[in-house]
């Protein structure tokens, strides 16, 4: 029966013993409770001791494991050196390749690891497996499951048919199926099949009850998750990863405080190194308490060479509102984090510091954009931004925002040029938000893009008649036409349309200071474009009709009254 690579050490490793009389056991053991200093240290002297194949191999395992394969394909090169023959050797590089994105390298490595063990060796094939889609690189699990669960059509046996009883390659293969998530394949299914095995082979295997419940965060049940991550930890008290699995689950349940007790439980049985204290100062985060995050971040900096520490300390002080810092954190991750290591959240992050800090809006809008196109969960992004650009007045700005979404999307609502032309309205710009009402109505005609339209053009009058009365200031001479209104076609219009659906304007809260509204400008434009002043004052009556208590209508009307009383001078009396 072949064995997993822990279980190889555990029968094998003896007799590479460090000259503290610790083996490679030992420090795959370290490994797996993620005492990484211990684990490192350990693998180094073995590998300094005596350099053969497998004792390089170890240690490029773990520099695979702690996210750093450039290191890990040093040592992968000299086991290789030492040894054509090892095969894991060839495996581990191949997965080096795979992270680099060099697919044709990596499966030439992978293809030379399964000859030389013949696609007898399961562990072999594990890693092999492994390597398409743990660590990096753009995933293939189908190719994992292939390896892991064989394929009968090429004849060809997976590593659980060879080692049946081996819980680890169980679980890498219901990682596999998780990753691939075909519906139609019942992917799910295999996949608790897979980590319900692995927990009948080894009872006490913590990580399996974990997985399990991992199945259930998938379907966010946190309570059941919760219960099999506790099951875990019953298993085998000593696993430490655990206690952190467990915390940040609390920390997805809300259950902040049960969260901060797992995970400082996990920092007990850890070795305190860097990447466990970043590890806690990105907890906080999560728990939401992020001046002690910013607290343990700032500690590691300088010491702590991980971009992702930039990351979470950015998130922190912007969640703090120390926005210049926040920025400048994340100009700082971005510099440093390849673009595959980017998520969804650091532009968003990035975007709004932008915006708050006010160095660059539209850049910060475009890098919030940028976070919706890569998580589509994210889409209430757009209606916050709006939100938020409106409520600090920065009413140009969140028009961009809108536009900028549609050229995004490719495709806009009525409501969307609506909150196009009222930003342009705020902002003063009244061309470009009658070009937005006109698209909204294009779309689809309703009582709102027609107020906003018929209210706007009065104010594209206003503006007109402004520019008319500073020219004749300068000029008292000069021949100028006659000015149009712009806006009665459209009051009228709009008028008429809610009368048409509404029956009593007066009982409708919305539509009532509107409609009065409305009359009072076509007063307005009755007396001062046309003169006529009984035309005025029969719109006004109607708006008090509406709402005898519309103060501006009620004192218009009253000049308009008083107009109509005062006597005509004869002409005889202008040459006195």
């Amino acid at each position: 029966m072949k064995k997993s690579l822990w279980t190889v050490a555990l029968s094998l490793g003896l007799a590479t013993q460090a000259s503290h009389g610790q083996t490679i056991a030992d420090g795959l053991r370290y490994l797996e409770q993620e005492q990484y200093g211990n684990a490192r240290k350990t693998l180094q002297e073995l590998y300094n001791k005596n350099q053969t194949a497998e004792s390089a191999y170890q240690l490029g395992y773990f520099y695979l494991k702690t996210e750093k394969p450039d290191s890990a394909k040093i040592f992968f090169e000299k086991g290789i050196t030492i040894d054509a023959k090892y095969a894991l050797n060839h495996a581990g590089l191949g997965t080096t390749k795979y992270i680099a994105k060099n697919k044709a390298g990596a499966q030439a490595d992978f293809d030379q690891a399964l000859t030389l063990s013949k696609r007898k060796n399961a562990e072999v094939i594990h890693r092999v497996a492994e390597g398409y889609f743990v660590y990096g690189g753009e995933k293939d699990p189908t190719a994992a499951i292939e390896l892991l669960d064989g394929n009968p059509a090429k004849k060809q046996k997976g590593a659980k048919d060879i080692a049946p009883q081996d819980a680890e390659i169980a679980l890498t293969l219901g990682d596999a199926y998780l990753d691939r998530n075909n519906i139609a394949a019942n992917d799910g299914g295999k996949a608790k099949d897979s980590y319900d095995r692995a927990v009948s082979i080894n009872p006490k295997l913590a990580k399996a009850y974990i997985k399990q419940g991992n199945i259930w965060v998938r379907a966010r049940n946190y309570t059941r998750a919760i219960e099999d991550y506790k099951k875990g930890i019953a298993a085998d008290p000593s696993y430490s990863p655990g206690y952190r699995e467990l915390g940040f689950l609390y920390i997805r349940a809300g259950k902040y405080n049960e969260g901060i007790q797992n995970y400082e439980e996990y920092m007990k049985r850890s070795d305190g190194n860097m990447d466990t204290q970043y590890a806690y100062g990105q907890f906080l985060y999560l728990a939401k308490q992020y001046d002690k995050s910013l607290e343990v971040l700032r500690k590691l900096e300088g010491k702590f060479d991980r971009p992702n520490l930039y990351r979470v300390k950015g998130y922190d002080e912007y969640e703090l509102k120390d926005y210049p810092n926040s920025l400048k954190s994340l100009e700082m991750f971005f510099s440093k984090s390849p673009a595959d290591k980017i998520i969804a959240s650091d532009y968003e992050y990035l975007g709004r510091s932008f915006i708050a800090t006010g160095k660059d809006t539209i850049k910060g809008i475009e890098y919030i954009h940028k976070a919706i196109e890569m998580d589509s969960t994210k889409k209430d992004l757009y209606e916050k931004l709006f939100d938020e650009l409106w409520n600090g007045k920065a009413f140009r700005l969140a028009a961009k925002q809108r536009e900028m979404q549609i050229g995004k999307t490719n495709r806009g609502t009525t409501n969307d040029y609506i909150s196009i032309g009222t930003a342009y309205y705020q902002a003063k710009d009244y061309q470009k938000a009658d070009s937005a009402f006109v698209q909204s109505i294009a779309i689809q005609e309703n009582l709102t893009n027609l107020y906003w339209r018929a209210k706007n053009a009065s104010r594209i009058d206003s503006k007109a008649q402004a520019e008319r009365d500073e020219k004749l200031k300068k000029d008292p001479k000069a021949k100028l036409d006659k000015l149009n209104s712009y806006a009665r076609p459209y009051l009228e219009k709009y008028i008429e349309s809610a009368e048409r659906e509404v029956k009593d304007i007066a009982k409708d809260a919305k539509l009532k200071p509107r409609i009065t509204e409305a009359h009072y400008l076509l007063a307005g434009i009755s007396a001062n474009y046309d003169n006529d002043i009984k035309k005025a004052e029969e719109r006004l009556k109607k708006s008090l009709e509406i709402d005898p208590e519309y103060e501006a209508a009620k004192k218009m009307l009253q000049k308009v009254q008083d107009l109509q009383k005062k006597p005509e001078t004869k002409p005889e009396e202008k040459k006195r």
